[in-house]
């Protein structure tokens, strides 16, 4: 019996891998008008935290009684390992670098920071959620502190956005049932995500001492490379964290549980968010959307279709095949090796 897809996490997962899209568009092309920085604030205030989020909630169905399917992370790495060669060789076109493995290029630090995070699940869910929870919260404030936590081997990454892995792990579909038969739960939901960004647009006010920047949101460096005190960066840090989460809940509450349109979107958002970041690259790197760099209102609201266009474009199935074609490979050669020991 085929078990019917959950299309409430399709509609998350499309909404969420649109805001991916939009959110590299605009910053790439050196936008800077108010609709821009606004935007591109408000998406990285979550996006990640949710993808995190709904990866360790579908972790799951590959971590059973202390053991992860070696499969699952043999192909995750295979697809870190195949795109950080192709970005390789893409960059050798437009601006030669070093190869480097321990350095992911650009967004494929998620694909690092997945494999890591399934290696840790048989360590860590043997203990109830409320000690492993406020475990990875606590390493997510520490890891600021480690001076050579930066973008090797996606380490500041990795320990910043893990509560989110281990909370959506932790996390059963009876809550997210209880989550949305709140009476009116969808109202409920936008009404989290407006108070949410509220408390953004009070927190970047002039007056507000202790503003969450993106490079806070981005979490790829320590708090001195951010100019922060270890103090400042973990308040600042710990906003961020209550932000994402609030808007994890209402997203939750908000999206639809039946098929849309969109629905395939949010099936296909791997593809998507692999291969919308070279496209991302080649269009910086030309002259094409050199109009898009003044500071105009009206160049952000086309740049933002441009980016929902390139979602959608990415979405169709024939951009699954070399997804289909590396799994196939990571599995046989998975095989192999298991069936040699």
């Amino acid at each position: 019996m085929i078990k019917e897809r959950d299309y409430l996490w399709d509609n998350i997962k499309a909404f969420l891998i649109t805001t991916v899209v939009v959110g590299h568009v605009l910053p790439a092309l050196n936008l800077t008008s108010i609709v821009s920085a606004s935007v591109t604030y408000f998406i990285f205030s979550f996006h990640m935290p949710a993808f995190v989020f709904v990866s360790g909630y579908f972790a799951k169905n590959y971590c059973k009684n202390g053991v992860v399917r070696g499969e699952k992370v043999a192909v995750l790495a295979g697809y870190y390992i195949v795109f950080q060669l192709l970005f390789f060789l893409l960059y050798q076109v437009i601006n030669p670098i070093s190869f480097t493995l321990f350095n992911p290029f650009r967004g494929l630090w998620y694909l690092l920071a997945m494999v890591i995070y399934y290696l840790m699940v048989p360590v860590f869910e043997k203990l109830p959620w409320y000690i492993t929870i406020p475990i990875f919260f606590v390493l997510g404030f520490l890891i600021g502190i480690e001076q050579y936590a930066n973008t090797f081997f996606a380490i500041s990454r990795t320990f910043v956005f893990a509560p989110f892995f281990f909370m959506g792990y932790y996390t059963n579909g009876n809550l997210i049932e209880k989550l949305r038969s709140v009476k009116l739960h969808n109202l409920w939901g936008l009404l989290i995500i407006l108070v949410s960004i509220g408390i953004m647009t009070f927190m970047n006010n002039s007056n507000y001492p202790y503003p969450v920047t993106l490079n806070v949101l981005w979490g790829k460096t320590n708090y001195q490379g951010m100019r922060l005190s270890f103090p400042g960066g973990m308040f600042l840090r710990a906003e961020a964290y209550i932000l994402a989460t609030l808007i994890i809940i209402g997203l939750i509450m908000l999206f639809p549980k039946r098929k849309t349109i969109f629905s395939y979107i949010g099936k296909n958002s791997l593809q998507i968010y692999v291969l919308h970041m070279p496209i991302i690259i080649l269009m910086k790197s030309s002259t094409i959307f050199d109009f898009a760099k003044a500071e105009s209102e009206l160049h952000a609201v086309i740049l933002i279709f441009v980016g929902i266009a390139l979602t959608l474009l990415l979405s169709i199935n024939i951009f699954s095949y070399p997804f289909k074609w590396i799994q196939i490979g990571v599995n046989k050669l998975y095989s192999l090796n298991k069936s040699k020991k």
